[in-house]
């Protein structure tokens, strides 16, 4: 799957012993970030071809062009996207979004990225308890508390993930009402 830049892996239908099948947008992992213009492309048992490519191109073994109107089609492998950017970004389930006490948000994906840091911030006139769970098991049901974080007003709380912390969904929920930021930064 490419979306806004990043490409990942959508694997299929997968059953988890003890808790049936789990669809495959659970189990997503981002493999590589892009600045391409990718038109199209297609994946069949690990080979890849994509279209969109620039237009002064040349033949290399990888990209093939139509010797009249120049347009082209690069053929590889899977693999041969990790060769592009690490997965970065940022993003969260909630940006300034109102929310109730004890609301869970969203499930926002975490695994696959290198270096983590959560943001926090409210805007209450009082300290706010942020509750941070997280699901290892790539099926987006089996949740733990990672962290509590007290966020004061008017401040922005940032947690730097431990090197190497990979849970595969992360959700988060404050515990009282207000308009609240969980975001997450990829580097």
């Amino acid at each position: 799957m490419n979306a806004h830049g990043t490409f990942y892996i959508l694997p299929l239908d997968h059953p988890i012993h003890g808790l049936g099948t789990v669809p495959g947008i659970a189990g997503i992992i981002p493999v590589a970030r892009h600045a391409k213009a990718i038109y199209d492309f297609c994946s069949w048992r690990g080979m890849l071809a994509m279209s969109g490519t620039r237009l002064d191109a040349v033949p290399d073994g990888h990209y093939y062009a139509d010797r009249q109107s120049g347009v082209g089609v690069w053929f590889g492998c899977f693999e041969d996207l990790w060769r592009l950017d690490k997965p970065t970004g940022h993003g969260g389930p909630w940006r300034e979004t109102p929310v109730k006490a004890g609301q869970l948000s969203d499930p926002y994906l975490m695994t696959g990225y290198d270096q983590k840091t959560l943001r926090l911030s409210h805007n209450a006139g009082r300290s706010v308890q942020f509750t941070i769970e997280v699901d290892f098991l790539r099926t987006g049901t089996q949740w733990k508390t990672y962290s509590t974080f007290a966020v004061p007003p008017g401040k922005v709380t940032a947690h730097k993930f431990p090197e190497g912390y990979s849970a595969h969904w992360l959700r988060a929920k404050a515990d009282q009402p207000c308009r609240v930021t969980v975001e997450l930064v990829y580097e």
